[in-house]
């Protein structure tokens, strides 16, 4: 009878550890490794990275710290006073020298002649639309060597329109009427940044022009040998 009640405690033992194996391994959770269907899976959300807006770079002298277009052009066989008496014509076709004398800071024949000048100042949003805002002034230098010369924009400043008739014709917007500013100042504003890039973009347009056109006044003319024909 002993035997019987001790066989029949182990037998009890033995089917409760037996019940407590399979509750553990029902309510265990899957394995790490069990695979998973990605069709399943909601899809994921595309991240869109917005590129941060960079402003318009234009050259700052690291001596002057003034915005600033130069350069040392080489031609040979070209003497100082050659390169003089082309400048001097070439300006004088483009600004009026001999009618208005002001804008001639100083000329020094055949060594240096310095300019105040200008051009208009716009925004465009294409080559056929221009928002015409004022006036962009400033110092052109063409200092003269023989074989070389030199020339330096700077002293870069933008003027608007200051005619409030302009305004009431819808011509002219009021806020671009705030008053003369430089470009080492328009290069760092912080307010209409779009707006003062799209003034600086085609400044620099305009800028770019006037070098070739200097480059071109002041080229050689082409020699014509007699017997090429």
């Amino acid at each position: 009878m002993t035997i019987f009640k001790q066989v029949k405690t182990m037998i009890v033992m033995m089917l409760s550890i037996c019940c407590l194996n399979s509750y553990a391994q029902d309510s265990a959770p899957p394995d790490s490794t069990t695979m998973v269907d990605s069709a399943s899976l909601p899809p994921a959300e595309e991240v869109k990275v917005v590129k941060p807006y960079e402003r318009f770079k234009m050259n700052i002298d690291t001596v002057t710290n003034l915005v600033t277009y130069k350069a040392i052009v080489d031609q040979s066989e070209t003497g100082a006073d050659s390169f003089y008496v082309r400048a001097k014509k070439w300006a004088d076709k483009k600004y009026g020298l001999t009618k208005n004398k002001k804008i001639v800071m100083l000329d020094k024949p055949n060594d240096k002649l310095v300019l105040k000048v200008r051009f208009d100042a716009y925004t465009s949003s294409n080559k056929n639309n221009k928002n015409l805002l004022g006036y962009i002034n400033f110092n052109l230098t063409i200092v003269f060597k023989d074989d070389k010369y030199k020339y330096i924009i700077d002293n870069i400043v933008y003027e608007p329109y200051q005619d409030p008739e302009l305004v009431k014709a819808g011509k002219l917007k009021p806020e671009m009427m705030e008053g003369v500013e430089y470009f080492e100042y328009l290069v760092v504003k912080k307010v209409k940044v779009r707006d003062t890039d799209n003034l600086l973009k085609c400044s620099d347009i305009e800028f770019q022009n006037l070098i070739k056109e200097i480059k071109k006044a002041l080229k050689n003319p082409l020699q014509i040998d007699e017997d090429d024909f």
